[in-house]
């Protein structure tokens, strides 16, 4: 294959407008959508106290990997069939497989939570009902994410942001009017599940018009095969951030969790939404051979600033967020820049694994290693520092293997010559 990367680099109209359309209205989504998202959490916080908001941060745990079971890499896998395939046949097949697929892996995933919920509920410390919350609004969250990916596959980026803003405004206004009816982490997740509902049947209104066919084995099969590694990335993805969850609640209470939740949300949350607004549009905008030298070199281009300016805005934005949760939540500045450095380097990992993984499936592979090893890392740091340091455990935890895996990515990428820009595609 011929190489891709040349020394100057020159951005493509084209993509240099998907990307700016993209992102703008991906920012204009994402950032109401942020907003409500941060009223939600600030009234859940308040008006639940650390120990009940501390619930709600448990099922969000629980509930996003049961998403990743429920939806196996089908989102992302459909994302780069329907940007790398334009035929509307071809498109129509992947759509229906998709969705057949997440049907069956979601039945298969009930029933084994009605079988067996209680029993990890009462292993993992949490209370019997969290574990069914959790697997509503998993179920919830992979039919939201699976409709929004056929739009970020077709680059519809204004509709996708639009889906985003009315989710989490539906979400907030449910949670409000179902916290003043009855306050509990329930009427929450409650809202939640019923809001993703919403932002999916939105993304079905807005979908182009597809030839949707009856499923085969050959249009399941590509998207098992590249699923599976999407899968084991995202998986570590997830691991990452429910990992100081779930042993903060197993050695301590779950007013730390709470505490664990308003410092979070105010860091790493934060570079979360960063994040989603730029992966949403760099990931399709990143594949294929031509896109993957350009997407090096806006990489190249914005890390010197990206560095200068993500700690102190991070800082920054969590003493805000704690100023909002209250005196229930006090600010300790150890613990502030604990899990600020933690949200730059969450940062970092997220955006290079995005490019890394949108290049092809060694890519994904090193996205994918380099995910296991941070998640490694947090769980052994975890086991030694959180049953006792607490929270302070779980901040150092995160970013010990945050760490870990940035320097691993910087080794692939090193190795692939791929920041220096002299590297074919293999």
């Amino acid at each position: 294959m011929n190489n891709i990367f040349v020394d100057s680099i020159e951005q493509p109209p084209s993509r240099h407008g998907l990307l700016l359309g993209g992102l703008a209205w991906t920012a204009a989504g994402f950032s109401a959508a942020r907003l409500a998202s941060l009223a939600l959490h600030v009234a859940a916080g308040r008006g639940l106290g650390p120990a009940q908001y501390g619930n709600v941060h448990l099922a969000i745990a629980v509930s996003d990997i049961l998403a990743l079971i429920a939806t196996l890499g089908i989102p992302a896998t459909l994302v780069k069939r329907l940007a790398d395939s334009p035929e509307p046949e071809k498109q129509g097949e992947a759509v229906s497989a998709a969705f057949t697929l997440f049907g069956l892996l979601s039945a298969a995933l009930w029933l084994l939570v009605c079988l067996l919920g209680h029993f990890a509920a009462a292993g993992l410390r949490m209370p019997a009902g969290l574990v069914f919350w959790a697997m509503l609004r998993s179920s919830t969250l992979g039919l939201f994410i699976l409709c929004g990916s056929v739009l970020v596959g077709h680059s519809d980026f204004k509709n996708r942001g639009l889906a985003e803003a009315l989710y989490q405004v539906a979400a907030l206004a449910l949670a409000l009017a179902f916290l003043a009816a009855r306050p509990s982490y329930g009427s929450v997740m409650l809202a939640l599940s019923l809001a993703f509902i919403l932002g999916a049947l939105f993304c079905i209104r807005a979908w182009p018009r597809l030839a949707l066919a009856p499923p085969s084995a050959a249009s399941c099969r590509p998207l098992l095969e590249y699923g599976q590694l999407a899968t084991l990335w995202t998986v570590s993805s997830v691991l990452i951030l429910a990992t100081g969850r779930l042993l903060l609640n197993y050695f301590h209470t779950g007013d730390e969790v709470g505490l664990f939740g308003a410092y979070y949300t105010g860091t790493v949350m934060v570079a979360m939404a960063l994040c989603g607004i730029l992966s949403t549009v760099l990931f399709p905008a990143a594949c294929g051979d031509e896109a993957q030298a350009w997407a090096w070199a806006m990489l190249r281009r914005a890390a010197p600033w990206a560095l200068a300016l993500c700690l102190p805005a991070f800082l920054a934005s969590g003493a805000l967020f704690l100023a909002l949760f209250g005196p229930a939540y006090p600010v300790r500045w150890d613990w502030l820049a604990l899990f600020s450095a933690g949200a730059a380097l969450f940062a970092a990992k997220e955006l290079l694994g995005q490019v890394l993984a949108a290049r092809d499936s060694d890519g994904v592979r090193i996205a994918m290693q380099g995910g296991f090893l941070t998640a490694a890392v947090q769980l052994v740091v975890g086991l030694l520092a959180i049953p006792r340091w607490g929270l302070a455990g779980a901040g150092a935890a995160l970013g010990a293997g945050l760490l870990c895996g940035v320097l691993y990515y910087g080794r692939g990428i090193a190795r692939l010559g791929l920041w220096s820009g002299h590297a074919p595609l293999a």
